[in-house]
């Protein structure tokens, strides 16, 4: 502590060191972010649990005890409030000023997250926030470790079928792209947990392989326009937030989407659920 700057060895820098080594993770992961970026809560944990930082306690949810540990940094001053956004009803938060200049500062704090040796091959997160409008099979070669892929906002329009061989993935963002159609590899993605294809306002369907992905716990489709769910979504028993179930037209094939009532009988962990063309129920 000694060799942090002058202004980083007060309360800020306590509340920061008397943190739990898991806790103390969690923060760390905002560096990750570019300065001033707002960074939504419910994003956030989940990332948190798909990079094995929150510990399961007892009968709850990971997703609740990961809330917890948002709240406790809450608590301890070291994240600050900036806004709610009511269209996407979403909590943004960012860190403070003072705690930014801790992560980068090179006074005798080293931060374990940027211990990744070099090479692609050892690549577990990639967040990218510039610089690519096109993701093709080359882009991908050499990423297969991948657990997180965030793409957020970015300008591309189609995801190659080698995506399917990422089987190591936990969180795939693909969030306000312009991609029309996902490929039916995408059911290889085994370990996937959280998914997220929302404002995607070209992509219309949903590929039936998606019913393979047995480990999901949240698919976020909001304000993509889609016409139903396929047939089988209802098998992914773990799901628990389930954002923008789109109540498929009665003209539709039977054997083509998942119905309501199917889903609400099988998906016994729901906590979130929105629906959508509830008149064509």
């Amino acid at each position: 502590m000694k060799k942090l700057p002058k202004e980083l060895k007060g309360g800020l820098y306590l509340s920061y060191d008397d943190l739990p080594s898991n806790l103390k993770h969690c923060f760390l992961y905002f560096s990750l972010f570019p300065e001033d970026a707002l960074i939504d809560r419910d994003d956030l944990v989940r990332l948190w649990l798909v990079e094995g930082f929150v510990e399961e306690q007892n009968d709850s949810l990971v997703e609740d005890v990961a809330e917890e540990y948002y709240t406790e940094l809450l608590r301890r001053n070291l994240l600050q409030f900036s806004s709610f956004t009511l269209f996407s009803n979403a909590w943004e938060y960012k860190i403070h000023d003072l705690m930014r200049n801790f992560f980068w500062n090179d006074n005798g704090f080293s931060n374990p997250l940027f211990k990744f040796g070099s090479g692609a091959e050892i690549l577990r997160t990639l967040f990218t926030f510039n610089g690519i409008n096109v993701l093709n099979d080359i882009q991908l070669v050499g990423l297969e470790h991948l657990r997180v892929l965030r793409l957020k906002d970015f300008d591309i329009n189609s995801i190659p079928d080698s995506i399917g061989h990422m089987i190591h993935l936990r969180y795939l963002n693909l969030s306000g792209t312009k991609i029309r159609a996902l490929p039916e590899s995408i059911g290889s993605l085994i370990n996937l947990q959280f998914l997220d294809f929302s404002e995607c306002i070209f992509l219309t369907t949903l590929p039936k392989s998606m019913c393979r992905l047995q480990n999901l716990r949240c698919l976020n489709l909001m304000r993509t326009p889609l016409n139903f769910i396929p047939k089988g979504i209802s098998k992914l028993e773990k799901i628990n937030c389930f954002h923008k179930f789109v109540v498929a037209d009665l003209r539709e094939p039977e054997d083509s989407y998942t119905g309501l009532e199917e889903l609400l009988s099988s998906l016994y962990w729901l906590r979130v659920l929105r629906v959508y063309r509830l008149e064509r129920a």
